[in-house]
């Protein structure tokens, strides 16, 4: 009985969890659309904040880490977009509580 569980538990880790080219694939997505957030073509730049806001708080990780390259009003837009889906991350922890 144990083996049998230990088993899915695997089996439902190794399916869920995207595989590295898939992590590298949305890295890339997400730093092109932070890319645009500095465009200085306005429907661009909401564009790619509508996008990465539809992404929600799973591409979190991956906007941090394109923030730091930024130039400063891209860096701005950015922290903004942070703040807005830690808040989404914090409400949908309150309400599966």
């Amino acid at each position: 009985m144990t083996r049998r569980f230990l088993l899915v538990a695997l089996l439902l880790v190794l399916t869920v969890r995207p595989s590295a080219g898939q992590e590298l694939k949305e890295q890339a997505r997400v730093d092109a659309l932070v890319r645009k957030l500095g465009s200085s073509i306005y429907a661009q730049r909401e564009q790619a904040r509508k996008e990465l806001e539809a992404i929600g708080p799973t591409a979190l990780e991956a906007i941090r880490k394109s923030a730091s390259t930024a130039d400063a009003e891209t860096a701005r837009r950015v922290g903004d977009l942070i703040r807005s889906l830690e808040e989404q991350l914090a409400t949908q922890k309150i309400l599966t509580a």
